[in-house]
């Protein structure tokens, strides 16, 4: 399994520039995860980051088109996996202190996974410290800190984003549906 494919440049200059624009407008609430009984929970151990959910997404089209033919593409030449070419976003918010504990995102629901993972990154690797997203495969990789850079991995593959010590960091999380993992 290819651990961690990244993109340079996924997005154009002004789409970046529209994406940054739109996230300081946008309410993030804390961020959950989801406990052993399939319950969205409040869990400061695993995380703590802020979520903004998808309901900007229709302001942005043309973006999110880019990047959904982008993943299938990647898809296509990296993976190999049977997706359903159905997407689910999300912006998330790192501050100061802020983290994800290793983790998979493959259950999405009774009837599809969530089959690849890409992390659009918003802001500039320089404005902040920490935060690094580290993906596990045969050995752990690092993530592009870069801005407009696209990091794509498996929805099987573990990984993690280490505590932020300055700054903060904004990225556009999505993901990539199927069918079950066989």
């Amino acid at each position: 399994m290819i651990p961690l494919c990244i993109v340079p440049h996924a997005v154009t200059d002004d789409a970046l520039q529209k994406l940054r624009a739109e996230a300081a407008q946008l309410q993030f609430l804390p961020a959950t995860t989801i406990d052993t009984l399939g319950q969205e929970v409040l869990d400061h151990h695993s995380r703590s980051s802020y979520v903004a959910e998808a309901s900007w997404i229709e302001r942005h089209s043309s973006v999110v088109r880019t990047l959904e033919d982008l993943l299938v593409a990647v898809n296509a030449s990296h993976f190999h996996l049977r997706i359903s070419k159905s997407f689910r976003w999300q912006m998330l918010k790192y501050e100061s202190g802020g983290f994800h504990s290793w983790h998979t995102d493959w259950k999405f629901s009774e009837e599809l996974s969530r089959k690849l993972t890409v992390v659009l990154q918003i802001s500039n690797g320089d404005d902040y410290m920490g935060a690094d997203l580290l993906v596990n495969g045969s050995e752990v990789e690092v993530g592009s800190r870069r801005a407009g850079d696209a990091n794509v991995f498996h929805g099987l593959a573990t990984h993690r984003v280490t505590p932020l010590m300055r700054g903060s960091r904004v990225v556009l999380v999505g993901w990539v549906l199927g069918p079950h993992f066989a």
